[in-house]
Order: structure tokens, then sequence, then C-alpha cells
């Protein structure tokens, strides 16, 4: 997956958990930040290989 495909899997991810908060799943919304907390990492290491 190429950065950019990441970075919009991103921002995809940040508008569900933005509507998980928004209804109160709060453990829906910790496993999703675990989820993008990894994604950022791959996007910061795919950022540095370039």
């Amino acid at each position: 997956m190429d950065k950019c495909s990441m970075q919009k899997a991103f921002e995809h991810l940040e508008a569900a958990m933005t509507i998980l908060d928004a209804e109160g799943q709060t453990a829906a919304a910790a496993q999703l930040d675990h989820v993008m907390q990894m994604i950022q990492a791959s996007i910061a290491a795919a950022s540095g290989a370039l």
C-alpha cells in the first residue's frame, strides 16, 4: 500500500471514529484508535523511506 492510499484510509478511519464517538461506542472507538496509530506509523515509515 502506498503512502497516498494509507493517508486516504486514515482519513476514512478518522470519519468512522467521529461517528463512533458520537454514538458513545467507546470500546469500538478505542480499537479503531489503535488501528489509526498503526497506520500513522506506517505512513511515517513510508515518508522516511522516500
